[in-house]
């Protein structure tokens, strides 16, 4: 399956100066693998290399990206809307200059409930995940980024030739992303009169999606969350 092979990339700059180079970032990251279903861990390891003459900073953040298409009148005119939420974000502490830096997410990247990946089934909607992992240089540079494509799946990964299977749990999508920022008012009791008084909507309905419990996730992550990971950090020379 292409979804559980890892996936490797490498972004580098470079100043130069005259004729000599200088200033090298070099920003190399391993994703376990692209497909993960909701309160599963993202896997992700990157090793930053700073030669620049400032701190530079590790930055990654998962987001759901959402667009609708919609026909209407007789001529067929399409009314198209796109959408973007930050779904997680880990800022990580400054890379000083001279320094190498291992990362690794661990179980600090648990993904909150949302919808699955959905491409070329609909044409009203398609969502897609991106994973960006960046490289902050600071003021008046260009940051250095790397982007994977995420699915997010409804079928659990599991090791193989292992018999244990993880527990499925259905739940409601999270606050802040597409799916759980609205509740429309034909799903709610008592939500269409306003009659002044205070009183609680019920909801009658909420679509739910598949997820797993992580031994990590006690709660539904916040749309930025500075993740529990590991980091090593060496000093190098030019």
């Amino acid at each position: 399956m292409i979804f559980q092979k890892p996936i490797g990339a490498l972004e580098k700059r470079t100043k130069c100066c005259l004729c000599c180079k200088s200033n090298k970032v070099v920003l190399q990251c391993l994703l376990e693998r692209s497909a993960y279903v909701c309160g599963e861990a993202l896997r992700l390891k990157a090793n930053i290399k700073n030669q620049n003459e400032k701190d530079i900073r590790l930055k990654v953040r998962l987001l759901q990206n959402v667009h609708y298409s919609v026909e209407r009148g007789m001529l067929g005119v399409q009314n198209q809307k796109d959408v973007q939420h930050s779904v997680l974000e880990y800022i990580g502490e400054p890379i000083h200059t001279g320094c190498e830096s291992q990362w690794d997410s661990a179980d600090g990247l648990v993904l909150p409930v949302m919808p699955p990946t959905l491409i070329g089934n609909c044409r009203l909607l398609q969502i897609y995940y991106l994973l960006k992992v960046c490289v902050d240089l600071g003021k008046g540079d260009e940051d250095l980024n790397i982007t994977f494509p995420i699915t997010i799946a409804t079928v659990p990964f599991r090791i193989p030739n292992c018999n244990k299977t993880p527990q499925i749990f259905y739940s409601v999508a999270c606050d802040h992303v597409e799916g759980g920022r609205y509740i429309g008012p034909e799903f709610l009791l008592g939500g269409h009169v306003y009659d002044g008084s205070q009183t609680e909507q019920i909801v009658l309905y909420r679509p739910v999606y598949v997820s797993v419990r992580h031994p990590n996730c006690n709660s539904t992550s916040a749309a930025v969350t500075t993740a529990t990971s590991t980091t090593t950090t060496t000093t190098t020379t030019a």
